[in-house]
Formats: structure tokens, sequence, C-alpha cells
């Protein structure tokens, strides 16, 4: 019974659909389908998982689809000889900001 209120809410309240990357408790994935009683999840590892609704409903759920923006830090060595305009070059195609702060 505690999952089918739970199928209810989620369809009421949408907090994700079919196809949203998302993450419940330990679980991380894609969700495949949404049903009655339980979510179908393609974990990371490709495997699926299958969650009662009741579960869904009640532990803490994260969206990733619903995320506007990423931030992401990476390093990038460059050699002493390199201009300044070799690394805009580098750089340019990735669409990125500088912090140079960081420098």
């Amino acid at each position: 019974m505690e999952n089918l209120i739970g199928s209810f809410s989620i369809f009421l309240d949408k907090p994700f659909i079919v196809g949203d990357n998302v993450k419940v408790g330990a679980i991380e994935g894609r969700v495949e389908t949404i049903g009655f009683r339980s979510t179908r999840i393609r974990g990371l590892d490709r495997m699926i998982v299958i969650v009662p609704n009741k579960k869904m409903t009640d532990a803490e759920l994260m969206n990733d689809s619903e995320r506007i923006s990423r931030r992401a830090r990476f390093s990038i060595e460059l050699s002493n000889e390199t201009s300044a305009e070799q690394m805009k070059a580098i750089l340019r195609p990735i669409n990125i900001q500088i912090n140079y702060a960081a420098f």
C-alpha cells in the first residue's frame, strides 16, 4: 500500500521523469521506467536496480537532470615556452572561464 501511495506522489509531484539522472541514497543512475510499485534505475555500472516507490519518496532524491550548470576544475600543464596565444588557442575550443586568481 505504501508503494502505491508513493507512486501517486511521484505521478502528481513529478520529482523525476523517465530519462532523468537521479541519486537516491546509494543508488545513482538513469530512470528507465516508473511503475505503480517500483521505479527501475539503470545504474552507472549498467545494472538495473528496482527501487520501491516508497523509498523513492521517503529518501533524499537528487535529480541531476534539473541541474542548471556544473562546475569542474581541471589542471592543464604547459611548458614554460608556451606563449599566451598558444594558451588561448588551447582553451578556446573548450569554452571555459579562466580564474586568474588560481595562477
